[in-house]
């Protein structure tokens, strides 16, 4: 079984949205209608915006223009993604901050296909995704849904924390923002976590 990681290419854009899609559908069964995770307008919105942003070189407002894009190959195909760079999420009101604001990085996706779950395509993956962040930033933070005790354990297993000295910091999240992608029906609770590359 051959694994490697590899900065994203043009040519990546269709895989990168399957494999996106592909673990919604099975990560988020229970949280998000079937109606959503089964809609091929959903599917097809996600291709043309992975499309946009590695082919088209069109960036969403407010990404960082040093972000990097990286994919998880397994036996040659395109199974997985993580996406990194300076913090672009908003923390709610009121939320204890983990690192003055210029100094903070953001693991902004990470999404690997089901069929290569356990495989260690997202244990090399995050390891890429942790060693351009700590080029970066001192601390980076993530958000995952509450709910979705997988990815959970995933990140805490590889030093993610989700306590600050004020507690956990939770958020609700209305679904991606992509043209062409409808919110969810209902907001979905989110969990901040956070990791340091500066001790």
């Amino acid at each position: 079984m051959g694994i490697d990681v590899r900065a994203a290419r043009p040519h990546d854009a269709d895989a990168i949205a399957d494999a996106h899609s592909e673990a919604w559908r099975v990560a988020y069964q229970h949280l998000v209608s079937a109606a959503f995770l089964e809609s091929d307008s959903v599917a097809a919105a996600r291709r043309q915006s992975w499309r946009r942003l590695l082919i088209d070189d069109v960036r969403p407002e407010g990404l960082d223009p040093d972000h990097r894009l990286y994919v998880g190959v397994l036996d040659e195909r395109v199974v997985g993604f993580g996406h990194v760079g300076a913090v672009h999420s908003e923390d709610p009101a009121g939320a204890p901050a983990v690192a003055d604001r210029e100094e903070l990085g953001e693991l902004y996706g990470f999404y690997v296909h089901p069929i290569a779950w356990g495989t260690g395509v997202a244990d090399r993956l995050i390891e890429q995704c942790h060693a351009t962040l700590q080029e970066r930033c001192g601390v980076a933070v993530l958000w995952v849904l509450s709910d979705n005790p997988r990815a959970r354990r995933f990140y805490e297993r590889h030093g993610w924390s989700c306590d600050t000295h004020s507690g956990t910091v939770t958020a609700l999240w209305e679904g991606p923002i992509a043209p062409g992608v409808p919110r969810l029906e209902t907001p979905i609770p989110e969990t901040r976590y956070h990791k340091r590359f500066d001790i």
